[in-house]
């Protein structure tokens, strides 16, 4: 019998252990409202390895690319440029001219997207960092990282269509050249600051290549996390900024409840935190 649009394959138990194996690997919390899309996003995997649910299960216990995979089907990866307006403002008005303060005789600036989807983010405040003018002579590093490796491979093409640009000023334009009518490439003054990389955000070895940093993004990435996830995400994050060094969140995200040592910081319309000096 074929299930109808509102029925679905998996059984309880597979459910189940197809949430264990998910939130053991990257905290992703799959909850109990998400199962019917669960089997519709993961049945072309199913026909692809020509195996039943129970069955790919056990693949999925044993391949860590496959679970990267999985997380990628899971999640949103919707993004564009100059998301969040009232956030990049803060970050371009107050915390950049403070960093150029404080970092004044080092001359360097590091900034990390962690949850960087297709790039959009990482190449937004490369152009908010080179729009300031404020470190035109200093070494500028920024770092997208996503767990999702087909988003990571546009994210190094830099190429993008007419959604991405739905709500970017038109002042930026210029920071693009134009492929043909429906896309745009970013140019390579501002990708030459830029790499990007796949990231477990569940896995501290992996994040031994990011160092230390001024500014870390992490937007509308905890949502999907239970509160063992959040805080183990929370403690790489802190461990990756220097003292002083500043974390945004998405605009439906706080760490309210959640034990840390970050401080919050308000701004007019704005909260964001910090790592104590």
């Amino acid at each position: 019998m074929i299930p109808s649009q509102n029925e679905t394959r998996i059984s309880d138990h597979e459910f189940e252990r197809l949430r264990d194996i998910m939130r053991d690997h990257c905290g992703v919390m799959i909850i109990d409202g998400m199962r019917l899309a669960v089997d519709r996003r993961l049945q072309q995997r199913l026909e692809n390895f020509k195996l039943p649910f129970g069955l790919y299960l056990d693949e999925l216990a044993r391949s860590e690319r496959e679970r990267d995979h999985v997380a990628d089907l899971l999640t949103t990866n919707e993004t564009y440029f100059f998301r969040e307006q009232y956030q990049l403002d803060t970050f371009k008005n107050q915390v950049l001219p403070t960093l150029a303060r404080d970092n004044a005789t080092r001359k360097r600036l590091s900034i990390w997207s962690a949850g960087c989807s297709s790039g959009e983010e990482v190449y937004t405040l490369a152009m908010l960092v080179d729009e300031t003018r404020l470190f035109q002579d200093w070494s500028v590093r920024l770092l997208g990282s996503d767990i999702s490796r087909s988003v990571i491979s546009q994210a190094r093409e830099a190429v993008y269509g007419r959604s991405s640009f739905r709500t970017m000023p038109k002042q930026y334009e210029k920071y693009f050249l134009r492929s043909d009518d429906e896309t745009r490439q970013v140019k390579p003054e501002i990708t030459e600051r830029c790499t990007f990389a796949l990231h477990n955000l569940l896995k501290p070895d992996a994040t031994a290549m990011v160092g230390l940093l001024d500014v870390i993004f992490c937007r509308n990435v905890l949502i999907y996390f239970d509160a063992p996830a959040k805080t183990q995400v929370l403690k790489v994050l802190y461990d990756h900024l220097t003292p002083g060094g500043y974390l945004f969140l998405g605009h439906s995200e706080s760490l309210l409840n959640i034990d840390t040592p970050l401080e919050t910081v308000r701004h007019e319309n704005d909260i964001f935190y910090r790592r104590p000096r």
